[in-house]
């Protein structure tokens, strides 16, 4: 890919945003940003990436499999950190597609975008740190989910809409929608609730850090979980 000029690169990030807004914020050369406006919310990008900087530790020659990627900022930004490879998946075929532009206008190393599915990654595969970003609360079946990534990462950093009720349990989402069928809500799990399901599958070491200045209806909890 010849490198582009600013008129090129605006004209592209404006193309892909024509079927919905682009949802991470990033600044490409020439101060060209995929976003207009930024959101106050810990769930944005810019917001969730500050708190993940402090809680994820040394990435340094670590692979990470980003699940859920999305417009790939989280992957470009672990490549960025020092990871060996970064493997970014995502079952909608326009955020792949603005990952991998991103990624080629910031000459990201060691980054792989591919449209795909969690379940589609064999179970012998193995990965330092698996990331599930914005997820649990996304997915019909959050159990299966959990066992899955478990099988395959060493390391899991969750981040996740968590519900304050007490005890091991999840709020029913109702299957309401944002955006398109990609983001209904099915389930809020309690912190409790992930760390009990991870404890099954062999996970004994948890950190888990919840955003206590958040307005909206659920806190964003992140929970980094270690066999």
């Amino acid at each position: 890919m010849h490198n582009m000029t600013q008129e090129e690169i605006q004209k592209e990030v404006q193309r892909l945003s024509e079927t919905q807004e682009w949802n991470h914020c990033y600044e490409l050369p020439g101060g060209i940003r995929t976003r207009a406006t930024d959101i106050n919310s810990p769930g944005y990008n810019l917001n969730k990436w500050k708190r993940l900087q402090v809680l994820t530790g040394d990435l340094t020659n670590k692979s990470v499999l980003d699940v859920g990627c999305s417009d790939g900022f989280f992957s470009v930004k672990c490549s960025n950190a020092g990871a060996s490879h970064v493997l970014g998946i995502e079952i909608d075929p326009i955020r792949i597609e603005r990952a991998k532009f991103a990624s080629r206008v910031l000459k990201t190393k060691n980054v792989e975008f591919r449209v795909g599915d969690l379940y589609e990654i064999p179970d012998e595969s193995r990965f330092d740190i698996v990331l599930a970003l914005g997820m649990l609360h996304r997915v019909p079946d959050m159990d299966e989910m959990l066992r899955k990534m478990a099988k395959i990462g060493s390391t899991l950093v969750l981040e996740y809409k968590s519900y304050q009720g007490k005890g091991d349990c999840c709020w029913d989402g109702k299957k309401q929608t944002k955006l398109n069928s990609y983001n209904t809500l099915h389930r809020v799990p309690t912190d409790l609730y992930v760390q009990n399901r991870l404890r099954e599958q062999g996970f004994r070491n948890f950190v888990v850090d919840q955003d206590s200045k958040s307005h909206l209806n659920f806190k964003r909890s992140i929970c980094i979980a270690q066999k």
